[in-house]
């Protein structure tokens, strides 16, 4: 299993999140609300957008639930991050509390991710059966088509950093100088922009995000009916629904010559 699978499924079942989500390793801007892509694994593959294939005036839901503290998440329980105070800057800047930090990070014996943010939010459609309307209706149109999807809901972060490992046994150590009341020590996710690598070792790695990078997405994927398509998913809408009620729910003929063919879920 690789580093981003583990940290994927790590992320899910630590943060609640249910079918259909889909984890960036790296927090990044790929994932925008209402893009068309191919969805293989734990990679998704923007080729459109909603807009650009003609489904447009979704409403956006207004409740972002902004969440303005600091948070961290570590895909397993070895891993160590310390800072700690290396001592006041002199002359100018000592007077207004610019500080020196040391941090560390070990791994411990397997391999993993740390990341650290200073916010977290979320952007959506407010109603996602006018989003399968749309849907369908562009697919009957020949404007999407089968075995695409679409990224309906996205988990946002404030800047941080992230560090990682494949490799066992790994760390690294960085610096950073920044102002701080006397007294305090940061959160790690406000060093991102800061931090200058000193060394590390077994391929571990540093990387920093800005304001607004996507950590995850949940997207609606689209298909066609067929008599075994409801054993290969687990949930419709935003809420888990058993088997039968799905197969009731989706299976049931429409109006519309050929719109009973398709399907659009998480």
């Amino acid at each position: 299993m690789s580093l981003h699978e583990i940290y994927a499924q790590a992320w899910r079942k630590r943060r609640g999140l249910g079918p259909g989500w889909v984890v960036n390793l790296e927090p990044t801007y790929n994932l925008v609300l209402g893009a068309v892509g191919v969805l293989e694994g734990e990679s998704f593959k923007p080729e459109a957008t909603l807009d650009r294939r003609g489904v447009t005036g979704l409403p956006l839901d207004p409740d972002q639930r902004r969440d303005a503290t600091p948070w961290q998440f570590q895909s397993n329980d070895e891993i160590r991050v310390t800072l700690e105070s290396s001592g006041a800057t002199s002359g100018a800047t000592a007077a207004i509390g610019q500080a020196n930090w040391d941090l560390g990070v070990s791994f411990g014996s397997t391999s993993g991710v740390s990341i650290h943010g200073t916010a977290m939010w979320w952007n959506s459609y407010a109603d996602l059966g006018l989003v399968r309307t749309g849907l369908i209706d562009a697919a009957l149109d020949d404007r999407l088509h089968k075995g695409e999807s679409v990224v309906v809901t996205q988990q946002l972060t404030g800047s941080g950093v992230l560090f990682s490992a494949e490799g066992r046994n790994a760390s690294l150590h960085a610096t950073a100088s920044l102002q701080v009341a006397p007294g305090q020590t940061p959160s790690i996710g406000s060093l991102s922009g800061k931090l200058g690598l000193v060394k590390s070792s077994g391929a571990a790695q540093l990387q920093e995000f800005a304001e607004g990078t996507v950590l995850a997405a949940r997207v609606l994927y689209l298909g066609v009916r067929g008599w075994l398509w409801w054993r290969k998913f687990q949930a419709l809408g935003v809420g888990p629904v058993g088997d039968d009620d799905a197969e009731m729910a989706l299976m049931q003929p429409r109006e519309g010559e050929g719109e009973d063919e398709y399907f659009a879920l998480v």
